[in-house]
């Protein structure tokens, strides 16, 4: 089964688009990042646990914002609504469907302290997204790619920057070690799937540019490192939690 063909899927994908249609003075600055940047990027890969989603993520490269964005008063004028059960995390955001649209800055680029948790763009938006770590290689691995509709009816498209898969393997990678170190129950076998996709699909471009790019970077090297630290604990031969290692074994790839 290919991403797009459960209602959830039609949803998120109609999330997205409301989003991007609502901010194109800053599309050059947004790169689509968690599951849909990975279905998008492998969802020519068949493995035992379909490809879904039920959400919309977003980064920002702040960097490159030409004008003091109105990111919050453009959403609220597109009928988003920030998500009253995730008070305490800025860049949480639920359309008129109740479909949740998270926005984030990269850690890297922000210049707030090291605690903090949103990224003060200046009046009026003070927090329309959220600072998070393990973002900061879908700064460079990225490429610009065409998101359309899972509904016929639904004519919009547009060409954005989705993060790559060097890229996505690090965020999920560090997603997956969060979790590990938390509470075990939220780790679900669709985590371990969505680590599998990217090299199955892109094992050739793994093996070179820009995986190695991103090790050797300066500014992007640790986290890079410390990825390839979390991936050798999680995936390894002396792999402990055993929770991990039935995810290991589902996510498996299917052979003829």
């Amino acid at each position: 089964m290919v991403f797009g063909a459960k209602s959830t899927d039609v949803v998120a994908r109609r999330t997205l688009l409301g989003a991007l249609e609502t901010l194109p003075p800053h599309l050059d600055s947004l790169i689509l990042v968690g599951a849909q940047a990975v279905y998008l990027n492998s969802n020519h890969i068949e493995l035992p646990l379909a490809p879904a989603t039920s959400d919309a993520d977003i980064a920002f490269d702040t960097r490159s914002l030409e004008v003091i964005p109105e990111i919050g008063k453009l959403l609220k004028q597109a009928g988003y609504l920030e998500n009253a059960l995730a008070a305490k995390n800025p860049g949480h955001w639920i359309n008129a469907e109740g479909v949740p649209l998270d926005l984030f800055q990269p850690r890297i680029i922000s210049t707030r302290g090291v605690k903090s948790r949103s990224a003060n763009l200046g009046p009026p938006d003070q927090d329309p997204l959220r600072i998070i770590d393990g973002l900061n290689s879908a700064l460079v691995d990225n490429s610009v790619l065409t998101v359309n509709s899972f509904e016929t009816q639904d004519i919009r498209s547009f060409e954005i920057k989705v993060a790559g898969p060097a890229a996505l393997i690090i965020v999920k990678t560090a997603k997956i070690s969060d979790r590990l170190r938390g509470s075990d129950h939220t780790l679900i076998s669709k985590d371990a799937h969505d680590v599998y996709r990217p090299p199955l699909a892109k094992e050739t471009q793994l093996r070179g540019q820009p995986g190695q790019h991103l090790r050797e970077d300066r500014q992007w090297g640790f986290a890079t490192q410390l990825f390839l630290r979390h991936i050798s604990k999680l995936i390894g031969p002396r792999t402990r939690s055993r929770r991990f290692q039935v995810l290991q074994g589902s996510a498996s790839p299917r052979h003829p």
